[in-house]
């Protein structure tokens, strides 16, 4: 078992997979340190411009994946969770 950012322990033996959310400097803008990552309007951390940050899902389902930076910039993307036996 490991942690995730927030301290909560993530199931390596659920049916579910901790996928990386990623976003570049490049991306992000020369001017951005931190980037706050939300899972449908949930936070679930912090990270610099191009670190990793992992989020296990709860269930299979439709997810809304938002990122804000430090200086209140924001984008959204859709995100399709399923299972695979």
């Amino acid at each position: 078992m490991r942690q995730d950012d927030l301290g909560k322990t993530l199931d390596s033996s659920a049916p579910a997979a901790c996928a990386p959310c990623r976003c570049g400097r490049h991306a992000a803008g020369a001017d951005v340190h931190a980037l706050n990552w939300f899972v449908n309007d949930a936070y679930i951390g912090r990270s610099a411009p191009g670190q990793l940050l992992y989020w296990q899902s709860p269930t299979a389902g439709s997810y809304a994946v938002r990122v804000v930076d430090e200086h209140g910039r924001s984008d959204q993307r859709p995100l399709g969770v399923s299972l695979v036996e």
